[in-house]
């Protein structure tokens, strides 16, 4: 008996190591996504940026609107908003060129690491639908306002 368990030691150790080893970050695909593209101005700790960037760190808007979070990443957001009882009025620019898997991904990320929700649960096909449908109704910004502030940018 003991000659079995001693060479089935070493091979018990290594799968003991590989699933902690797995468990230990959850949603990397997701953080990696966030990293690149979204912590430059909500922070890596999802706090924001003073009164430019709001927070998405228990952020109670986001709490509240958090089936608009793939339509906000796809197609930015362009309207002043009360986040944690603060004004913001800065624009954010969406990122139309992410798929529908890396948009689920970053939500599902945010969700789970910023409202401490356990159960992400966007899917891409999800996101697709919740994205064509803002797109369809127009629920996303308007993009004559972004094309008219690049405008005034270009001008100057």
């Amino acid at each position: 008996m003991k000659r079995i368990f001693r060479s089935f030691h070493p091979i018990l150790v290594l799968i003991l190591l590989l699933i902690h080893g797995g468990c230990k970050e959850e949603f990397v695909q997701g953080r990696r996504l966030y990293e690149g593209n979204c912590a430059g101005c909500h922070m890596h700790d999802g706090t924001g940026l003073a009164d430019i960037t709001p927070p998405l760190y228990e952020s109670d808007y986001l709490k509240a609107n958090i089936m608009q979070l793939p339509c906000i990443i796809r197609y930015g957001l362009f309207d002043t908003i009360l986040v944690n009882r603060i004004i913001f009025t800065d624009f954010m620019l969406g990122y139309p060129k992410l798929t529908d898997a890396e948009v689920s991904n970053i939500c599902n990320y945010i969700a789970y690491r910023f409202l401490q929700d356990p159960t992400p649960s966007f899917s891409p096909r999800m996101v697709k639908a919740l994205t064509d449908s803002c797109r369809a109704h127009q629920h996303h910004p308007s993009m004559p306002l972004l094309r008219d502030s690049v405008r005034m940018f270009q001008s100057i």
